[in-house]
């Protein structure tokens, strides 16, 4: 008798609510935080790799809750306080923010180290605490909090991107010609590709016939003073080229913002409405000293990306779920110690360092081409006497796309610019930098063709006849041997310069005869001259060294940029 009612016992316990509750909470724990970050970059819920991303998290999810109902007395309280800390590591983007504040958090645990090695333990033993006071309660409860977390980002409306901003009854002289100004981030300048790789000699000539059959005089060896975006630009709208860091820069949220911008000043002293397109990096409209007709941005490196290309949806899913787990810093951390042990097991078996990648790839690159085409469209429905100023995440890595833009199908092959297979201080092996660049070309090759059909399309509605256009990049592709980092200047070699400072330049306006100058100049020193008609004081082939911890007002310190190699045939 007693033998039945305990098999009645432990039948009713196996439907009951509560053994539900056990098995479900977890992975509604999990879920939550993706369907939040889902939600947040816009992409699209009902979607196969959306599908597949959950079924894999809801998977370890049950998995818990099945190790769960083996021990529920003494499992339950630990488990579901460890989930608990993952939970609000995915959730608020932990990883990301330890990078981003880095030097931020050095100093709050200087200053207030103490304080947080105190809270932290007593928040931690009062959850588990009331945790072991709920015991059966506990599931239900969790399971309800994170169920509403994450359905109610199905029911939510969602911004999407990219996001504009417009100003009306801002003045335009259409009389003027109109100045587009396109910026290709990370486009390495045309005698700037390594000569040591076959990759890249037909590219060389390739885009220079394309800019040359489109009316521009081509600066073949220009070069950056600086080999990081936000110095680089903001210095040079502003016609400097100074040794301080952090120069005409603000910081807000994890962005860069350009505080100064002599450049704009100028567009609209001479009567032009200007309009900017440009990524969440580097902020160019929030401090703007006049007011634009129009500002677009779009996200740097937004997953929302994924949903526009043509690969299929078992492999968009490991792209999210790298993007996601990434913005942990406990997945991250972990990740890179192993990483870092399967290269060294790596190295001692073959004698060759392997392809090992720091983390999820940008996707900058696949919304900037996408904001081309907007842009396009846009040009060619306004009033004369507006200028347009485009900052483009392409051919900026990770290297995505294939010379006819599509995308690449194996996302293996998404190679972000630096790998973990170097020995020492360096961020690539003679092979990974190889690798990269083959990516990297292919990449280029896809922008080259986008500007082609961008600069035709101008043309066949008579735009380009009195524009004005310049076409650069910010600095090099920087797919270098070493970075340009001031702790390592006596490693650096000529080939790493060239990497992380040559970029491209081009312009394209009335009375300039097209071809190609050979002389070795820097964009900023370019810009100043032909664009702000105020040429700095004194040239010079100084290039800036990132430092290693970044301090506004800090004085930076310097290279000599080298010669470059001679383009076959001169």
């Amino acid at each position: 008798m007693n033998s039945k009612k305990q098999a009645a016992r432990e039948g009713s316990d196996q439907i009951h609510p509560g053994a539900f509750a056990d098995l479900a909470a977890p992975a509604a724990v999990l879920c939550a935080p993706f369907l939040v970050f889902v939600g947040h970059h816009a992409y699209p819920f009902w979607t196969l790799e959306i599908l597949f991303a959950l079924a894999l998290i809801a998977t370890a999810g049950l998995t818990i809750g099945a190790a769960i109902r083996l021990r529920p007395t003494g499992l339950r309280p630990v488990v579901f306080l460890l989930l608990l800390v993952v939970a609000i590591d995915l959730q608020f983007g932990l990883g990301r923010l330890i990078v981003l504040y880095r030097a931020d958090m050095v100093i709050l645990l200087r200053d207030h180290g103490w304080m947080i090695f105190i809270a932290v333990p007593l928040a931690v033993f009062a959850l588990l605490a009331l945790f072991v006071l709920l015991r059966e309660k506990l599931s239900p409860i969790v399971l309800t909090v994170f169920a509403v977390i994450g359905l109610s980002n199905l029911l939510l409306p969602r911004l999407g991107t990219p996001s504009a901003a417009e100003q009306t009854g801002v003045p335009v002289a259409t009389a003027l010609p109109p100045v587009i100004h396109l910026i290709l981030d990370e486009h390495i300048g045309i005698d700037g590709f390594p000569s040591d790789l076959p990759e890249t000699q037909a590219l060389r000539k390739d885009l220079a016939a394309l800019l040359q059959s489109f009316g521009f005089v081509s600066f073949d060896r220009a070069f950056s003073h600086y080999s990081r975006t936000e110095a680089s630009l903001a210095n040079q709208l502003n016609g400097r080229a100074g040794a301080v860091d952090g120069a005409n820069l603000a910081r807000r949220d994890g962005s860069f913002l350009v505080a100064d911008n002599a450049y704009f000043e100028e567009l609209s002293r001479r009567g032009y409405a200007v309009r900017v397109y440009q990524s969440d990096h580097l902020d160019f409209c929030a401090l703007s000293p006049i007011r634009l007709a129009g500002c677009l941005t779009y996200a740097a490196n937004g997953p929302d990306s994924l949903a526009i290309t043509d690969i299929d949806g078992w492999s968009k899913a490991k792209v999210l779920l790298s993007s996601y787990l990434g913005t942990s810093a406990i997945y991250t951390n972990v990740r890179l110690q192993a990483v870092a042990r399967e290269w060294v097991a790596t190295e001692r078996q073959s004698g060759q360092a392997g392809y090992l990648e720091r983390g999820a790839p940008k996707l900058g690159a696949l919304r900037a081409l996408e904001i081309l085409e907007r842009a396009s469209e846009d040009i060619r429905g306004a009033a004369r006497g507006t200028a347009f100023f485009l900052h483009l995440l392409a051919p900026h890595y990770a290297y995505v796309l294939g010379p006819e833009c599509q995308a690449v199908r194996d996302t293996a092959g998404w190679l972000n610019r630096t790998s973990l297979s170097a020995v020492g201080n360096a961020i690539n092996s003679p092979a990974s930098r190889a690798r990269r660049y083959r990516g990297y070309t292919g990449q280029v090759a896809c922008v080259a063709k986008r500007l082609a059909a961008f600069l035709g399309a101008l043309e066949d509605d008579g735009i380009l006849e009195d524009a004005t256009v310049v076409i650069q990049g910010d600095h090099g592709s920087r797919i270098a041997l070493h970075d340009p980092v001031a702790s390592r200047r006596d490693e650096l070699t000529d080939e790493d310069l060239r990497d992380s400072f040559s970029t491209l330049f081009a312009l394209r306006r009335p009375g300039l005869t097209p071809g190609s100058d050979k002389s070795m100049r820097s964009i900023q020193a370019l810009f100043a001259e032909l664009m702000l008609e105020a040429p700095l004081e004194a040239e010079h082939r100084r290039v800036y060294l990132r430092p290693d911890s970044s301090t506004a007002g800090s004085t930076l310190a310097t290279a000599t940029m080298p010669a470059f190699d001679a383009a076959p045939g001169e």
